[in-house]
């Protein structure tokens, strides 16, 4: 299926969390239809967010799989429109934002601060009337759910939310079970190259490694062409997203607590669904069943168990995923039926 890809720049807020007296920071985004899927009003709007090394486009296949499962189905289940975005310090953002990352991100950017600006963006006139399912991945989980904090009008309504193996977390499971992890990950990123004399050269020495040797190849050669970028004057291509940014990411403890305090406080108001694979390096099972622990008051709508599959599903095996979502979706009731996260519920 041909999609039409619809580039956009969207000026965040200041942020008030961690950051004051600090420039605000632009988000990248890509608006994805086919054919007249745009005027279809009663249908689905998805927001596809996504974790620490990755970009927007990396959904691409994942996206273009899930409008053609959706095409057939009743309007209210088709896929109206999907964008997804940046977060700030990768992807074509990280290049925006290069000169205010530099002077006033040393630190890095949270999630929670990332979260500012994906409400923002669904507070905006592109989001206006519509139904929106967000779906995140890893970190893009942490942020979309402390995004509900700051929804401040109805412009759209949340009518379901998809976690893959989403990175929250209670501070006692971090400290017990993860924290470790989180040392050993941040280190890794400064210790590997990133820098390469071409991109076929970059290719083919992601391809021979763990994780991208395993990835979709469709999703590989997106990360070459959207995740990379040309070191001017020379010809040499680097991480668009730094080796800092990206390394001081993964200790980020404080939207982990943040997001798993969020998602306890809006389960009850809109649908949450979570998607594991068996095969997740990171999150081990202790930590996977302790985010929809109902003792704690952590209720999820479903999880769901995608046997073979691991943290980076969606690079893996983005056709799954997609299959995964579409079961999801049929789930969704019509829009005068719709159990819907608005201001109101918060």
């Amino acid at each position: 299926m041909v999609l039409d890809i619809l580039p956009l720049v969207f000026d965040c807020p200041r942020s008030a969390v961690n950051f004051p007296g600090s420039g605000a920071l632009k988000m990248t985004a890509n608006r994805y239809t086919a054919s007249k899927s745009a005027t279809n009003t009663q249908g689905l709007t998805f927001i596809f967010l996504h974790g620490i090394a990755a970009h927007k486009e990396q959904w691409e296949p994942l996206i273009e799989e899930l409008f053609f499962l959706q095409q057939n189905k009743p309007p209210h289940l088709r896929v109206r429109e999907a964008w997804s975005l940046d977060r700030l310090n990768h992807g074509e953002a990280a290049v925006l934002n290069a000169d205010e990352l530099a002077r006033n991100r040393r630190k890095g950017v949270p999630s929670a601060e990332s979260a500012e600006g994906i409400a923002a963006f669904l507070n905006s006139e592109h989001m206006k009337g519509h139904r929106v399912v967000v779906v995140g991945h890893s970190a893009g989980s942490v942020a979309g759910v402390i995004a509900t904090k700051y929804l401040d009008r109805s412009t759209s309504c949340i009518v379901a939310m998809i976690l893959t193996a989403p990175a929250m977390v209670a501070p006692e499971i971090y400290h017990r079970y993860l924290e470790p992890t989180a040392a050993k990950l941040s280190e890794a990123v400064l210790q590997r190259p990133d820098t390469w004399a071409s991109r076929e050269e970059a290719h083919h020495w992601l391809k021979a490694r763990f994780p991208w040797n395993v990835w979709d190849e469709r999703v590989l050669k997106l990360y070459v062409e959207h995740g990379l970028t040309t070191t001017l004057p020379n010809t040499n291509v680097t991480l668009k997203c730094t080796k800092p940014q990206e390394s001081l990411s993964f200790p980020d403890t404080l939207s982990q607590f943040i997001a798993i305090e969020q998602f306890q406080r809006i389960c009850h108001s809109v649908p949450l669904h979570i998607v594991w694979g068996t095969k997740d390096h990171i999150f081990p099972e202790i930590v996977q069943g302790s985010v929809s622990d109902e003792s704690q008051g952590r209720v999820a709508t479903s999880v769901t168990k995608m046997v073979g599959c691991g943290h980076l599903m969606f690079q893996d095996r983005p056709g799954e995923v997609a299959r995964v979502i579409s079961r999801i979706c049929d789930g969704i009731s019509s829009v005068a039926e719709s159990r819907v996260l608005t201001p109101a519920k918060l």
